[in-house]
């Protein structure tokens, strides 16, 4: 049987590390050990945490200054068990998390484990309204058993939806989140552990499993239970947060998967991105590349052809024309990069919904979008004027912009092109000064 090395990592938990350490060590071996790091906490917690100090393997004291991976890569130091297991200081585990652990583990091909947690997401706002309960009613009914719980389906881990079927293991380090999660040791060190580069909130847990899937299995275990203990935060600045490093890590590895993540989320299932690929071998059937001349802050996004399967980008800055393999739903630049985005005539090919993000994407990269007029001299591309007409509405709405087409500041055009802009006040052009990506 393999050993663990629990790391627990607190920052201001007082108000559920005590209770998280007495879900975590009855649960030990002497084989095991705990590492307790504790991330500069000024609110008391350090103290509780001295009262046990006795049952730790290790005690860290550390200032990350808000960087998540420092944190973990140094409580990692400490480690001696075969199994890394990550808790963060406001999670519960249930009275058979470890050993389920074990057991999984003892699956050689298997390198990290996601466990289901009650709550994960939510604000303590939302909590209450979906439990009609307060914060130490569910905590009670928590600490009776985690039984309880099954009863608010809402609190439940949105990623069983997605993880639960084998088949869509590839997808699982998407949805890999250190709250409670778990690796083989070995494969962190020989990935090189969590990525420092990240100051922000989020992403640094699913980039480094992104590239620990490159050595075993992620699996998620439904029949690994906790709880996270609510609490206040700025769910806007975290989401905020958690975008500008999706970006970041888009700009690193540069794959079509990450970038159907950026562009709807990190709950895009992997039918979603078997439908982006479906649509791209169709569009590259008809091979419609046609290269157009960039002069310096101009972008143009080539779709789907027969020699870029997924999209071409070209782009001239600083006087050096460069590409990426990409679509262009999220592409990795700040707002305002370029003066002019151009499109392929591939566009009329698209898919209204992957159309309508990826010309939200441009506008935000470019300060005007031209789109050809014609597939060629002797094809017109029909489906803008489509937009222009009937489908105004639909088209702002999966924008998400209930309104028409009023949020473009100009819609010109001429024989090649039409002409995009954002309207200086539309709901859209908002949108980009708070995204600064």
């Amino acid at each position: 049987m393999k050993t663990l090395s629990v790391i627990l990592v607190n920052k201001n938990r007082g108000f559920a590390i005590e209770w998280c350490l007495k879900a975590v060590l009855p649960q030990l071996r002497e084989c095991d050990s705990l590492i307790v790091i504790d991330d500069n906490s000024d609110d008391g917690s350090e103290q509780i945490l001295a009262r046990y100090s006795e049952h730790f393997s290790s005690f860290v004291h550390f200032d990350s200054h808000g960087n998540r991976s420092k944190v973990r890569n140094r409580a990692a130091k400490e480690a001696t068990g075969d199994i890394l297991v990550f808790i963060d200081g406001d999670v519960i585990i249930d009275s058979t998390t470890l050993e389920r652990v074990r057991q999984i583990h003892e699956d050689d091909t298997i390198v990290g484990i996601n466990g289901a947690v009650y709550g994960n997401s939510h604000t303590v706002e939302q909590v209450e309204l979906i439990t009609h309960r307060s914060i130490e009613e569910l905590n009670a009914l928590a600490a009776e058993s985690f039984d309880n719980l099954a009863q608010f389906l809402e609190l439940c881990d949105y990623r069983s939806r997605y993880t639960e079927c084998t088949a869509d293991e590839y997808r699982n380090w998407s949805n890999y989140f250190t709250s409670f999660a778990t690796a083989v040791r070995s494969a962190y060190e020989e990935i090189g552990g969590f990525e420092e580069g990240f100051t922000k909130w989020g992403v640094e847990d699913m980039e480094f499993a992104y590239r620990l899937n490159k050595k075993g299995r992620i699996v998620f275990a439904p029949d690994i239970v906790s709880y996270h203990h609510p609490h206040e935060k700025n769910a806007f600045n975290n989401a905020l947060s958690n975008m500008q490093n999706l970006y970041t890590m888009l700009d690193k590895y540069r794959s079509t998967e990450l970038e159907a993540i950026c562009a709807v989320t990190l709950q895009a299932g992997p039918a979603f991105v078997q439908c982006l690929q479906q649509m791209f071998g169709y569009i590259a059937q008809y091979n419609t590349y046609e290269p157009i001349e960039l002069k310096e802050r101009e972008i143009a996004f080539y779709f789907p052809t027969k020699e870029h399967e997924n999209g071409y980008i070209e782009y001239m800055l600083d006087g050096k024309l460069q590409s990426m393999e990409l679509f262009g739903m999220a592409v990795p630049f700040v707002n305002n990069t370029f003066d002019r985005v151009y499109f392929s005539a591939g566009y009329s090919l698209m898919q209204i919904a992957a159309l309508a993000i990826t010309m939200q994407e441009a506008l935000r990269i470019g300060k005007q979008l031209l789109i050809p007029r014609r597939i060629n001299k002797d094809v017109p591309c029909f489906c803008l004027d489509m937009f222009v007409g009937g489908s105004t509405i639909l088209f702002g709405e999966m924008c998400g912009v209930v309104q028409s087409l009023t949020w473009f500041d100009r819609f010109d055009f001429d024989e090649d092109y039409y002409k995009i802009k954002w309207k200086e006040n539309s709901a859209l052009h908002l949108s980009k000064q708070i995204l600064e990506i």
